[in-house]
Protein backbone atom coordinates (compact mmCIF):
# COMPACT_ATOMS: atom_id res chain seq x y z
CA UNK A 1 0.00 0.00 0.00
CA UNK A 2 0.70 3.31 -0.48
CA UNK A 3 1.28 6.12 2.56
CA UNK A 4 -0.12 8.85 2.59
CA UNK A 5 2.45 12.04 3.63
CA UNK A 6 0.73 14.81 5.34
CA UNK A 7 2.40 18.10 6.69
CA UNK A 8 -0.08 20.46 7.85
CA UNK A 9 1.73 24.21 8.59
CA UNK A 10 -0.38 26.42 11.12
CA UNK A 11 1.07 29.54 10.59
CA UNK A 12 -0.02 32.88 10.16
CA UNK A 13 0.09 34.20 6.57
CA UNK A 14 -1.55 37.74 6.22
CA UNK A 15 1.84 38.86 4.29
CA UNK A 16 2.98 36.88 0.86
CA UNK A 17 6.42 36.65 2.14
CA UNK A 18 4.94 34.33 4.74
CA UNK A 19 3.74 32.15 2.18
CA UNK A 20 7.01 33.08 -0.38
CA UNK A 21 8.80 31.12 2.91
CA UNK A 22 6.73 28.06 2.83
CA UNK A 23 7.06 27.74 -1.08
CA UNK A 24 10.90 27.87 -0.87
CA UNK A 25 11.39 25.31 1.74
CA UNK A 26 9.11 23.19 -0.05
CA UNK A 27 10.61 23.69 -3.34
CA UNK A 28 14.11 22.48 -1.62
CA UNK A 29 12.49 19.06 -0.79
CA UNK A 30 13.54 16.22 -2.62
CA UNK A 31 9.80 14.88 -2.06
CA UNK A 32 7.14 16.30 -4.53
CA UNK A 33 4.39 17.93 -2.13
CA UNK A 34 1.01 18.38 -3.36
CA UNK A 35 0.72 21.39 -1.43
CA UNK A 36 -2.81 23.65 -0.46
CA UNK A 37 -3.12 27.50 1.21
CA UNK A 38 -5.75 27.30 3.09
CA UNK A 39 -6.74 30.54 4.12
CA UNK A 40 -9.03 31.07 7.29
CA UNK A 41 -11.70 33.63 6.27
CA UNK A 42 -14.11 35.74 8.21
CA UNK A 43 -17.78 37.21 6.61
CA UNK A 44 -17.14 40.70 7.79
CA UNK A 45 -13.60 40.70 6.08
CA UNK A 46 -10.06 39.59 7.55
CA UNK A 47 -9.55 43.31 9.04
CA UNK A 48 -13.05 43.55 10.32
CA UNK A 49 -13.35 44.34 14.57
CA UNK A 50 -15.78 41.29 14.32
CA UNK A 51 -12.74 38.76 12.95
CA UNK A 52 -10.36 40.41 15.42
CA UNK A 53 -12.61 39.67 18.80
CA UNK A 54 -13.04 36.21 17.19
CA UNK A 55 -9.10 35.30 17.51
CA UNK A 56 -8.82 37.51 20.89
CA UNK A 57 -11.82 35.41 22.42
CA UNK A 58 -10.48 32.29 21.00
CA UNK A 59 -6.53 32.67 21.88
CA UNK A 60 -8.22 33.81 25.40
CA UNK A 61 -9.88 30.72 25.66
CA UNK A 62 -6.20 28.78 24.88
CA UNK A 63 -4.87 30.59 27.90
CA UNK A 64 -1.63 29.88 27.91
CA UNK A 65 -1.92 26.70 25.46
CA UNK A 66 -1.15 29.05 22.35
CA UNK A 67 2.51 29.11 22.07
CA UNK A 68 3.09 33.07 21.39
CA UNK A 69 0.29 35.06 22.59
CA UNK A 70 -0.91 34.57 26.11
CA UNK A 71 -3.52 36.32 27.69
CA UNK A 72 -1.96 38.64 30.58
CA UNK A 73 1.68 38.15 29.16
CA UNK A 74 0.82 39.98 25.58
CA UNK A 75 -1.21 43.35 24.53
CA UNK A 76 -2.97 40.21 22.24
CA UNK A 77 -6.22 42.97 20.80
CA UNK A 78 -3.29 45.32 20.34
CA UNK A 79 -1.18 42.50 18.35
CA UNK A 80 -3.95 41.69 16.27
CA UNK A 81 -4.73 45.10 15.27
CA UNK A 82 -1.43 45.64 14.28
CA UNK A 83 -1.24 42.54 12.19
CA UNK A 84 -4.50 43.55 11.11
CA UNK A 85 -3.11 46.65 9.15
CA UNK A 86 -0.76 44.96 7.13
CA UNK A 87 -2.70 42.33 5.54
CA UNK A 88 -2.19 41.48 1.90
CA UNK A 89 -3.78 39.63 -0.84
CA UNK A 90 -1.82 36.12 -0.82
CA UNK A 91 0.06 34.43 -4.11
CA UNK A 92 -0.87 31.05 -4.47
CA UNK A 93 1.37 30.16 -7.18
CA UNK A 94 3.51 27.21 -6.23
CA UNK A 95 0.18 25.86 -4.68
CA UNK A 96 -1.84 23.49 -6.22
CA UNK A 97 -5.26 25.43 -4.89
CA UNK A 98 -5.82 27.71 -2.36
CA UNK A 99 -9.27 27.24 -0.38
CA UNK A 100 -10.90 29.62 1.76
CA UNK A 101 -12.49 28.03 5.14
CA UNK A 102 -14.99 30.31 7.64
CA UNK A 103 -13.45 31.24 10.21
CA UNK A 104 -16.43 31.32 12.51
CA UNK A 105 -17.58 28.06 12.02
Amino acid sequence: TREARVIILDKVNIQDFHVADVRGILSQSPVQWKTYLVELTHPDGMTSAANVQLCVSRIQGRGVAHHSLRPGEADVPGILNRMRSSVEDLDSTGFRGMHRVDSTI
